[in-house]
């Protein structure tokens, strides 16, 4: 068995991953939570993102805590990928926002299958 995004499309809520991104950045940003270690955040966000998951669909199931975990956990490694895409060009000393336009619009492309598919 292999996996690929394909397998996370089916558990993917777009509305709990941008509120996971954004609870994501408060806390690696507001000075309250400095004391809050980031190897926690991915643990933080999945246990925010199985709730926000079963919010979101309505009841307390374990399709609903695994996507919305899923989909917390997405958040974290969007983040990660777009920092180390930045930090690469910084350090390059050239910033070519192409690659982030690129693996943006992908990230949108994505995004916007699972929204599709969801509506079928």
């Amino acid at each position: 068995m292999t996996l690929s995004i394909d397998m996370f499309k089916e558990y993917f809520v777009t509305i709990v991953f941008i509120a996971c991104l954004i609870i994501g950045y408060v806390i690696k940003t507001v000075p309250l939570f400095n004391a809050v270690a980031n190897q926690y955040i991915p643990a933080i966000l999945a246990v925010i993102g199985m709730i926000l998951g079963c919010v979101a669909t309505g009841e307390i199931t374990l399709v609903a805590c695994v996507s919305g975990a899923l989909s917390g956990l997405m958040a974290v490694g969007f983040h990660q990928v777009f920092k180390q895409i930045i930090e690469k060009n910084v350090a390059d000393n050239e910033v070519d926002l192409s690659e982030l336009e690129k693996a943006l619009a992908e990230t949108v492309n994505d995004v916007e299958e699972v929204e599709n598919e969801g509506d079928e």
